[in-house]
């Protein structure tokens, strides 16, 4: 039996990709070659087509063809189902410990795989999911801003009017070209919260495949958007999330995307005009029924206190915005909490809520 550590070597996890096409046939190649040229080379990746009407079925075909690599395989999905069961496809084929989802319309640099692992892989604490910023380009592939979101939840407590910019920040610039380099930043943990957004988008996450089956809904065609501020919320809200600090890809805006439809005028105006909220509170609701249908493997694995916090928290949310949900399942649950001396949070909801309903 080979036995890594009779050898002195311990292997490396396996990284399962995900990249998501749905009429991308302009794009798409690009977005695999990317991958192809990571310096990480322990993973698989799967193509899931969202059921296409342009030529990307095609095309991938055709790259793959010409790659002749067994770690990238094509799922042409027959029905358009949307981002997150876009997802659930592409989980349902690959086994990798980690899952990176790279959309098709995006890019990674190199040493993408390499430094998510390498930081999921500290020596402190094991975290669900993990984060970098991605440069903005435009659909020829000019750079138009250095970073996806300006970090103010996160960086608002401390210095809020000094924001140096270090030597990782800047890009090297040829004649030609604007350069970034992977070179190492601060990778930062976070902890648990809501409501808050620390991140940039899809193309700039990796998740542990144990929490993504976790979080994964009977039916994914409820999030066909945003699929990243459903799993990375929820993620993070249970069990806190990793920040690295530097660019390792590029997102693509082309104004087909859900968040590029306006123009750069700087990182702290919205992305996308308007639909933002609303996406998001529809999310929000989505996970208070997804925790309540796997209320006790939540239980099981976080403990119930804080599986009756997230319920409280995220009904006195939506109570407050006037958002409807399953006000009976909640109800019961809530009750149950109420009637054991559940904690304090979920008590104040109830007696709200139980106001409300008068």
């Amino acid at each position: 039996m080979d036995d890594p550590w009779s050898r002195g070597v311990l292997l490396l996890p396996r990284v399962s990709v995900i990249v998501s096409c749905y009429n991308y046939a302009k794009y798409v190649e690009a977005a695999l070659d990317s991958v192809a040229g990571q310096s990480y080379r322990n993973f698989e990746c799967v193509v899931v087509d969202d059921a296409s009407t342009d030529n990307s079925v095609e095309v991938i075909e055709d790259w793959l063809a010409r790659i002749a690599d067994s770690r990238f395989r094509l799922v042409a999905k027959p029905s358009n189902g949307g981002q997150l069961s876009a997802l659930a496809d592409g989980l349902a084929v690959t086994d990798g410990e980690f899952v990176a989802m790279l959309d098709a319309d995006d890019l990674w640099l190199p040493e993408f795989l390499s430094r998510h692992v390498q930081v999921h892989l500290n020596s402190l604490a094991a975290f669900p999911a993990s984060c970098c910023d991605l440069i903005q380009i435009d659909q020829d592939g000019h750079v138009v801003a250095g970073n996806t979101w300006w970090q103010r939840d996160l960086r608002e407590t401390d210095r809020r009017n000094r924001h140096p910019l270090t030597a990782t920040a800047l890009p090297r610039l040829d004649s030609h070209a604007a350069v970034w380099t992977a070179e190492r930043g601060d990778a930062e943990i976070l902890t648990p919260d809501l409501f808050k957004w620390h991140w940039s988008v899809t193309s700039g996450m990796m998740f542990r495949r144990s929490m993504l089956d976790l979080l994964m809904l009977e039916d994914p065609g409820r999030v066909p958007i945003c699929a990243d501020h459903y799993l990375m919320s929820l993620a993070h809200g249970f069990s806190g999330s990793l920040v690295l600090g530097e660019l390792l890809g590029a997102y693509r805006r082309h104004g087909r995307n859900s968040f590029s439809t306006l123009p750069v005028l700087g990182s702290w105006a919205a992305l996308a005009p308007g639909n933002g909220q609303g996406v998001t509170d529809r999310n929000f609701t989505v996970m208070l029924d997804h925790v309540l249908n796997r209320y006790e493997s939540f239980r099981s694995i976080f403990g119930e206190q804080p599986v009756h916090d997230f319920l409280g928290k995220m009904s006195e949310y939506l109570i407050a915005k006037d958002l409807p949900f399953d006000t009976a399942r909640v109800a019961a649950r809530l009750r149950k909490a109420e009637n054991a001396g559940g904690p304090p949070s979920i008590r104040r909801v109830w007696r709200r809520w139980s106001r409300k309903r008068r």
